[in-house]
Order: C-alpha cells, then sequence, then structure tokens
C-alpha cells in the first residue's frame, strides 16, 4: 500500500490542531463533578476530552482570565456538533463535557 503524499500528511496534521480541537486520547482525568457526575464521568471517561488545543498565552499580555475566557469559546466553536449532541443522559453529559472544559481550559 502507497504511502500518503507529504502534502496529504501536512494537511491531516494541520486539521487536528485547530485551535480549541479535544484532544482524545482515552485517559482519565482526577477532576470533581460532583457525586452523580462522577459516577457517570467514570463510566464514560473514554468519550471526553482529556486534552484541547489552544495556545495563546505566547503573548505577555494575556491575562488567564482573558486566556480561559478566548479558550472556552474556541472550544465552543469549534466543538458545536459534540456540544448539542442528543443523548439520553444529555444533560449529565453536557454538565460533565462543559465542566471539563473548563478546568482543561484552566491547566
Amino acid at each position: 500500500k502507497a504511502l500518503p503524499s507529504t502534502s496529504q500528511v501536512t494537511e491531516a496534521h494541520t486539521a487536528e490542531i485547530v485551535p480549541g480541537a479535544f484532544i482524545k486520547q482515552g485517559r482519565k482525568l482526577d477532576i470533581d463533578f460532583g457525586a452523580e457526575g462522577n459516577r457517570y464521568y467514570e463510566a464514560n471517561y473514554w468519550q471526553f476530552p482529556d486534552g484541547i488545543h489552544y495556545n495563546g498565552c505566547s503573548e505577555a499580555s494575556v491575562t488567564k482570565e482573558k486566556f480561559v475566557t478566548s479558550c472556552i469559546n474556541a472550544t465552543q466553536e469549534v466543538n458545536q456538533e459534540e456540544l448539542s449532541l442528543e443523548k439520553p443522559d444529555n444533560k449529565l453529559y453536557q454538565r460533565v463535557l462543559w465542566r471539563l472544559i473548563r478546568e482543561l481550559c484552566s491547566i
């Protein structure tokens, strides 16, 4: 089987690192979601992101609050489809996902 050309690899790699894009490597993070959220996350953590592609702290004038807000906004924009998924347990999924996004943007 032929290897993809360099341009194809570059395009695919570039597409993966959009600011706000979720990183999903199946790692379980140590975040407190509350009793119900913790049980849900424990059972489903592999469905959630364990990182977010975002680099905006290279600018010295950016405050942490501005950085976190910007990261959350970029993440919301890039992941609109996943953030609006209709699931049977949608409210709990959304609550856990948003808490995770806030935590990952604050790290």
